[in-house]
């Protein structure tokens, strides 16, 4: 029973994908650059949505691509990978439910894959996607404290006394609703 995994490695993609894309805007945004047009991918399932955005970002940052691993080598490897999996699954249905809402089903009849190689190249993807989330936010914050300007920060309005997640973050100043955080919690919230 595969489909629960590949869905699970499938859903993992687009959230980094999302991520990724919003690392970006605010990397692009702390360098005064002009916004990144995002189009359909920030609401939708369709992972070929990223592609163009990933290849912008990465000759943004000045970022090449090889994971060292056979299939994710390249640029173009990975969206091969990326294309294969929206052919197959556009709207992330096909393997979360066996069938579609009039009852056809979801995949092809003896669809078979080699679900190892599948995990073992998910797991390197999305290991280097997450390196690549912390990258971009590391990039945003060393811009911050070269400007020194911390003034030029987004302002993230939050309920009071909820911690900041790293994600939520990253490169954008803490307020709480009537007050100011804490020097060392504005701090750690920054990092």
């Amino acid at each position: 029973m595969a489909c629960p995994i590949v869905y699970s490695y499938r859903h993992a993609l687009e959230l980094y994908l999302k991520t990724f894309v919003v690392g970006a805007r605010q990397l692009l945004a702390t360098r005064a650059m002009d916004a990144m047009p995002v189009g359909r991918a920030s609401v939708s399932h369709r992972l070929v949505d990223f592609l163009p955005i990933i290849e912008l970002i990465n000759r943004s940052v000045g970022w090449s691509w090889d994971l060292r691993v056979q299939g994710l080598r390249t640029y173009q490897d990975f969206e091969q990978l990326v294309r294969d999996l929206d052919r197959v699954d556009q709207q992330s249905y096909s393997f979360r439910y066996p069938t579609d809402k009039k009852g056809t089903a979801a995949l092809p009849k003896n669809f078979i894959f080699n679900i190892k190689h599948f995990c073992s190249r998910m797991d390197v993807l999305l290991t280097a996607l997450d390196e690549a989330v912390l990258g971009l936010d590391g990039m945003a914050d060393d811009t911050l404290k070269q400007l020194g300007n911390y003034a030029r920060l987004n302002v993230v309005k939050r309920k009071p006394n909820t911690r900041c997640s790293r994600r939520q973050a990253a490169g954008v100043g803490i307020i709480h609703r009537g007050h100011a955080p804490a020097a060392p919690e504005r701090e750690r919230c920054l990092r």
